[in-house]
C-alpha cells in the first residue's frame, strides 16, 4: 500500500502550479498596462469632447469678452493633456485644466494641439488629425488611435496595427 507521493508526481504538480502562476502573472500585467493605456485615451477623448462642446455652446470664460473668444483647445504632449481657451483680451491661451499620465505611455505625434472654433466646433486648422497612443510593454505594433475629423467628430480605434 502506497503512503506517499512519488518524486515524479510531486514534480508534475509543482510544474503545473508554476505554469499556471506564470500565465496568471503575465496576464495581470498585460491587463494593467492595457487599462492604463485605455485610461489615457479616455482622458484625451473626454478633453477633446469637452473643448468641442464648450466651443459649440460658445461658453465665455471669466475675463473674456464674447467677441474675443476664438475657441477652445486641447494640447496633448508626452506627459500630460491640457485644456485651454483662446481669448486675446484675457490671456492669449489660458489653461483651465491639466492632467498628467503614466510616463511609460507614448504619444507618437506629441506635442499636438487642437482648437475648436467658437460656435461651429470645427477643428482649427481645418484638417483631419490622429493621436496615436501606445504602451512600450504591450505589443510593439498595437496602438489606440484617436481620430478627430475637421468637423469635430471624435472616434477611438483600439488595437490598431498602424497609425497614420
Amino acid at each position: 500500500m502506497k503512503k506517499a507521493f512519488s518524486i515524479i508526481e510531486t514534480l508534475v504538480v509543482i510544474s503545473i502550479i508554476l505554469l499556471v502562476g506564470t500565465i496568471g502573472f503575465a496576464n495581470y500585467f498585460f491587463t494593467k498596462y492595457k487599462a492604463s493605456l485605455q485610461g489615457v485615451a479616455n482622458e484625451i477623448v473626454a478633453r477633446l469632447e469637452l473643448s468641442r462642446n464648450k466651443a459649440l455652446l460658445g461658453e465665455i470664460p471669466e475675463g473674456c469678452l464674447f467677441d474675443d473668444l476664438l475657441g477652445y483647445g486641447v494640447e496633448v504632449n508626452t506627459t500630460s493633456v491640457i485644456s485651454q481657451y483662446n481669448c486675446p483680451t484675457a490671456i492669449s491661451f489660458h489653461t483651465f485644466n491639466t492632467t498628467s499620465y503614466d510616463k511609460n505611455i507614448s504619444i507618437e505625434n506629441a506635442p499636438i494641439t487642437f482648437y475648436f472654433k467658437k460656435k461651429t466646433g470645427e477643428l482649427e486648422p481645418f484638417t483631419d488629425a490622429n493621436i496615436c497612443i501606445k504602451h512600450p510593454l504591450l505589443s510593439m505594433n498595437k496602438y489606440i488611435r484617436i481620430f478627430i475629423s475637421k468637423f469635430g467628430v471624435i472616434k477611438t480605434y483600439v488595437n490598431q496595427w498602424s497609425c497614420p
